[in-house]
């Protein structure tokens, strides 16, 4: 398997797998939401993430107001920083939910969404039939 190897502009090493890419709603569970009422996204729902993600050109994109965590951590076999969170309002479907954001910078997809979203809505999550509360996950 080959890597790509990718510098982001503080220069930190990114190794993506040439099969990372943006979800494909066919194979990965993706929930089309907005972001502070205004900014269309896909999130990747995924159960096996423990925070969720947001990549830091979205924030900046947004104007969302990044708020320094108590210390950094990384991510990626120590090779990316996470320095900041950020705190978004999503929609989709007719809910509502606010979420804590690990701010990752050059994340390829707009939002992942981890474990919470299945702890708090996962009756209303139908993966077979790609839907949250009752209504297409995602738009195609």
């Amino acid at each position: 398997m080959t890597y790509e190897e990718v510098a982001p502009e503080d220069r930190t090493q990114l190794y993506i797998s040439p099969m990372l890419g943006k979800p494909d709603p066919t194979k990965q569970p993706v929930l089309d939401l907005l972001i502070n009422e205004d900014y269309a996204a896909t999130a990747l729902l995924a159960s096996g993430c423990d925070v969720n993600y947001i990549p830091e050109e979205l924030v900046d994109s947004i104007g969302a107001k990044k708020k320094a965590m108590p210390f950094p951590w990384t991510v990626y076999l120590h090779n990316i920083p996470i320095r900041w969170t950020v705190e978004l309002k999503f929609q989709s479907n007719g809910i509502t939910f606010f979420r804590t954001c690990h701010v990752i910078p050059g994340l390829i997809i707009d939002v992942i969404l981890g474990f919470e979203m299945f702890a708090e809505y996962g009756e209303l999550i139908d993966l077979e039939n790609k839907a949250f509360n009752g209504l297409p996950m995602y738009n195609t």
